[in-house]
């Protein structure tokens, strides 16, 4: 059994895979509240939206579960959101492009730039800026509209088109041992999210088709994983002078086993994309313990939790 831990308003990500029943959904919420939890495979997920307190309990959860016999993937005392990555990609050579958190007093030593939250996945805050002058007046707009100053980063500018003109987010999945790609997005603006309908010829297709069981740089792929401390994820990968660039990885990706598309080669990938996500699930749950006891819940602090959300439940203020 595998039980995929996130925030319960995201459990939305994982719908098709709960639908062909590959794994159970619980949200932090139940998870903190819960005196024990089966032995199983759990995936925790969801960190860039977690609190730093929220952070420490499914730590304390996670460390219950690994040090009792459960399989466990994704640490939450380990695993680095998006600044912490990028920065650390760039150090290690595997990114041309820095991040940089102003409200420290870092600052880009080459534009364009654009502003971006930390946490959560809402896009970009600003196009791309060309100076440290247009910088500050976008992390003052920012902040006018209520985003905490401490949240924005600013990340230097990578990407490149592909040689038909469209910009394209290649995407690749990392579960527990096993590596494969998503089918990829294509836009005609650099800032590639949900793709644009209509705009990639059959010839690109049919090109991802001959080559969606293959993981490009795989070997670097690899790396990047281990250097985010992440066993479950999606990571996004663009182009930049001619070498990958590492975007972000995210531990709770929409996995969507949808395949209608009007290109017959499209079908075809998002098939084998399907496949090869059950099979890499199943995987994964064979590995995992074969029943067992429930594993307590033990701790001060996931206790104090426990006493803290029962004294919430029936102490609401009436206003």
């Amino acid at each position: 059994m595998i039980i995929y831990v996130s925030r319960w308003e995201h459990t939305y990500t994982v719908k098709s895979p709960s639908r062909k029943k590959l794994l159970i959904c619980l949200s932090y919420d139940e998870v903190f509240a819960a005196k024990s939890l089966p032995c199983a495979t759990y995936v925790f997920t969801d960190f860039d939206r977690l609190s730093q307190w929220e952070l420490e309990l499914a730590s304390c959860v996670y460390r219950n579960l690994r040090n009792r016999g459960a399989q466990v993937l994704n640490d939450p005392a380990q695993v680095a959101c998006r600044y912490e990555l990028l920065r650390r990609l760039y150090l290690a050579g595997m990114n041309s492009f820095n991040a940089y958190r102003p409200s420290l007093g870092e600052w880009p030593t080459r534009y364009p730039v654009f502003v971006r939250r930390d946490s959560f996945h809402d896009g970009m805050l600003s196009d791309l800026l060309d100076s440290k002058e247009a910088l500050e007046a976008s992390l003052a707009e920012a902040e006018s509209n209520g985003v905490p100053y401490s949240n924005t980063i600013a990340v230097e500018f990578a990407a490149e088109p592909m040689e038909d003109d469209l910009y394209r987010k290649q995407a690749c999945y990392r579960i527990g041992d096993r590596f494969f790609v998503d089918t990829a997005v294509h836009e005609r603006n650099w800032i590639v999210k949900y793709g644009e309908s209509g705009v990639a010829p059959e010839a690109r297709y049919e090109a991802e088709l001959a080559a969606i069981n293959s993981v490009p740089y795989e070997a670097i792929l690899r790396q990047v994983f281990d250097i985010a401390k992440i066993e479950y994820g999606r990571v996004d990968i663009g182009r930049y002078q001619g070498q990958p660039q590492f975007y972000e990885i995210n531990t709770n990706p929409t996995v969507g086993f949808d395949t209608e598309h009007t290109s017959p080669a499209r079908v075809r990938s998002r098939e084998q994309f399907v496949l090869n996500y059950t099979e890499a699930m199943r995987a994964l749950d064979q590995s995992g313990p074969r029943g067992g006891a429930k594993i307590e819940m033990a701790g001060k602090f996931l206790k104090r939790q426990r006493r803290k959300a029962r004294w919430r439940s029936w102490s609401r203020p009436t206003l």
